[in-house]
């Protein structure tokens, strides 16, 4: 695994390609150059069924060269660091500009705009562990699945995993900057059988530091629950219910809200919260929060794809919305200040006014009562209209009790009702990628189940 003192010889690396890259674009007639390098080095252990599989590692270098020639952008890509391999690449981003157009939002930021406090985020953890001791973690996972339920006796797989790396970003604009980080999780996806039903399940977990992670034995263990919880799973009437979204389904629903007030969708004018800025977007107990700087977050970042510092910010304050995800291109096109959220999102938690450190799972299932708990959905909502329809599983719950599970069912709304329609958000939260949240208990939605 990339270890700190290879960090350092890295980044001096880096920088002389920077530089390499710098004087080759002046001799092929480049206005400006920007070059994006990252290596990472990864590792994966696992297990089925008791068994080890096949470790995998990798060592993966990547190079975008961005130039700009009279007012037309180009790039080209290479997995080659080589002096040669720049040289041709930046070749290529110069002859693909030729047959391009002008576009003057696509020049590289100002010297103002790009970051200027390339914080330390704490994010490089290295996690030096041996193959048996990596090995015994997944197997460890298993059977924390396995002794759930004898209905759980096989696995799809129990997997521990490692990368870590270094970004780099130069622009002969002026600005450098490298980050250093790591990554590591732990996964299982057991399998229910009973009764000729079939159901898998997944749980996972994941952070910058080894010491950030769910236990194996609890990441089996939840695994399996849901697992068990799941199979057997059958329609209930069709009708209109109350609505209990379990946290790792609702980080969907989050990122669904993200897509929708981010840049690309804003300018083509193909979103439904288009033009929304200063309106209620959710309900008023409901604020969402952005932070590009915490400490160890699995989607902190100094600056983004532009080399623009992100901000803390509330996105959603009081269900009032007060603020956009824009990439520099799509900040220039609407005429707005870029958010830093050029190809990043940052830590984002959805949370309520209304939310107490009592509000467990069991909690939320109370303040349920009789409807359904929907722990799987699968498809996509339309962003231009909001218009919201999933195929989902999960349980029939009645008086605040899971009654049996739910399977073969849609749900049918509109994300701007379901936003503004939130009774309460669960102290459950759980992160998924770069979003945060609790259980979200709705009203009232429609249900596609049996006549």
């Amino acid at each position: 695994m990339l270890q700190r003192h290879e960090i350092s010889r890295l980044r001096q690396d880096f920088e002389q390609i920077a530089d390499q890259a710098f004087s080759f674009g002046k001799t092929v007639h480049a206005d400006d150059v920007q070059i994006s390098l990252q290596e990472t080095e990864s590792w994966t252990v696992g297990a089925r069924n008791r068994k080890p599989l096949q470790r995998n590692s990798s060592i993966r270098r990547n190079a975008l060269v961005s130039v700009i020639c009279d007012g037309i952008r180009a790039s080209a890509a290479t997995t080659d660091f080589s002096p040669d391999a720049i040289k041709r690449a930046l070749q290529a981003a110069t002859d693909i500009a030729r047959y391009g157009e002008r576009d003057d939002l696509a020049a590289f930021a100002d010297a103002s705009e790009y970051c200027s406090d390339i914080r330390d985020l704490d994010l490089y953890h290295p996690w030096d562990i041996a193959y048996a001791d990596a090995l015994k973690l997944a197997l460890q996972t298993e059977e924390s699945a396995f002794a759930v339920d004898a209905c759980i006796h096989q696995t799809e797989g129990a997997s521990v995993w490692s990368s870590a790396g270094l970004s780099f970003l130069a622009s002969s604009r002026g600005f450098t900057g490298s980050v250093p980080w790591s990554q590591h999780g732990i996964a299982c996806s057991p399998v229910a059988m009973r009764d000729g039903a079939r159901q898998v399940e997944s749980w996972s977990t994941s952070g910058r530091s080894a010491t950030q992670l769910e236990s194996p034995e609890q990441v089996g263990r939840i695994s399996g629950t849901r697992a068990l919880q799941a199979i057997g799973g059958r329609q209930v009437p069709t009708g209109t219910y109350r609505i209990l979204i379990d946290a790792p389904t609702a980080t969907g629903l989050l990122g669904e809200f993200m897509r929708a007030v981010s840049g690309p969708l804003l300018r083509q004018g193909n979103s439904f919260l288009a033009g929304a800025l200063g309106q209620a977007a959710f309900a008023e107990h409901v604020s969402i929060s952005e932070n590009p700087f915490l400490l160890q977050g699995n989607s902190s970042a100094p600056y983004d794809a532009d080399g623009i510092a992100g901000t803390q910010r509330h996105v959603v304050e009081r269900g009032i919305l007060q603020g956009y995800f824009l990439d520099l291109y799509s900040a220039r096109f609407l005429k707005m200040a870029p958010t830093g959220n050029g190809g990043q999102t940052y830590n984002m938690q959805i949370s309520s006014s209304l939310t107490q450190s009592s509000d467990t799972q069991d909690e939320m299932l109370r303040k349920l009562g009789t409807g359904l708990l929907i722990t799987h959905m699968a498809g996509s909502s339309d962003l231009t209209t909001g218009t919201f329809s999933r195929a989902v599983r999960g349980a029939w719950v009645q008086d605040g009790r899971i009654v049996h599970p739910v399977a073969g069912v849609t749900i049918a709304s509109n994300l701007r009702d379901m936003f503004a329609g939130i009774v309460a958000l669960g102290a459950d939260a759980v992160e998924r990628g770069p979003f945060r949240t609790g259980s979200w208990l709705l009203e009232n939605m429609s249900v596609g189940g049996s006549a």
